[in-house]
């Protein structure tokens, strides 16, 4: 990212415009319009700036960030981003400039999106398309997949292998040297002991597995 960089945000909600506002904050670049899909449009303003139909916008020339959340446990955000691919035009990461990184460059993905006051420890690793909240702290020695969302507070200790698409509520916790197995979902609070499995509901302290009745309350 550089100063006279241009970007097109996807993406019309309130995380959107708090990206747009450190991307220009930071002086890593200045965002020119918001996009959506075509029959997503309700109004052509968004945040004092114009909305575009993405199936327009691909073709600009700009630089573009993902900024859709984990609706549907990430699926939406990785759809949009697979339209991109399929045309060669990549998804630009934002890592804020008062993020604390301690891994190597190379190792923090594409188009991840790391927030201020985020701690990524040594032999950390990202995978495509991933959230990383403020005040997260990734130890050490972590694999994280592909399009996970991990909240404000969380703290993961060292070892941990996270697969794809999962969701970590606000200020959870993650005992070191498990695996949390994709479409995991855990809650705000949530501390995880012992590895969990694919597609489940995890809340409390000490976590426990939960019906799929809770999904609405835990995120």
């Amino acid at each position: 990212m550089g100063l006279n960089d241009k970007y097109i945000i996807l993406g019309t909600t309130l995380f959107s415009t708090v990206i747009r506002r450190l991307i220009e904050n930071e002086g890593q670049g200045k965002v020119v319009a918001y996009s959506t899909s075509a029959e997503l449009i309700t109004d052509r303003i968004f945040d004092n700036l114009p909305v575009e139909p993405t199936e327009v916008v691909m073709d600009s020339g700009l630089l573009f960030i993902n900024t859709i959340g984990y609706s549907k446990m990430n699926t939406i955000r990785q759809k949009v981003s697979m339209q991109f691919y399929k045309h060669n035009i990549p998804i630009s990461s934002f890592i804020s400039k008062r993020a604390l990184i301690y891994t190597d460059e190379k190792l923090l993905g594409t188009e991840s999106i790391i927030m201020p006051g985020a701690y990524i420890g040594p032999e950390v690793k990202l995978g495509r398309g991933n959230i990383v909240y403020s005040n997260v702290t990734l130890t050490h020695h972590i694999q994280i997949g592909d399009y996970n969302f991990v909240g404000a507070g969380v703290t993961m200790g060292g070892g941990i292998i996270i697969d794809d698409n999962c969701f970590f509520g606000l200020n959870s916790t993650v005992k070191n040297r498990i695996n949390i197995r994709k479409y995991s979902l855990i809650g705000a609070g949530a501390n995880i002991l012992s590895s969990t499995e694919e597609y489940g509901i995890y809340i409390g302290n000490p976590a426990r597995k939960a019906d799929k009745k809770s999904f609405d309350t835990v995120i």
